[in-house]
């Protein structure tokens, strides 16, 4: 993974348990899961999927 990414990930959500920090944390969960879904849907209904370059 992406140093930079997690880096930035970090100083937005942080280590903290305040609101904000819990909201982001969650938020990035429930996105993840959601791009998960839909690339399985395309594999499995659709009978898609996507290049291995596309996934980088």
């Amino acid at each position: 993974m992406n140093a930079a990414l997690v880096d930035w990930f970090h100083d937005l959500a942080g280590s903290t348990t305040n609101t904000t920090s819990e909201g982001i944390r969650s938020l990035a969960i429930i996105l993840v899961a959601w791009i998960v879904w839909c690339e399985r849907n395309a594999r499995i209904f659709k009978d898609q999927e996507k290049p291995s370059q596309d996934h980088r």
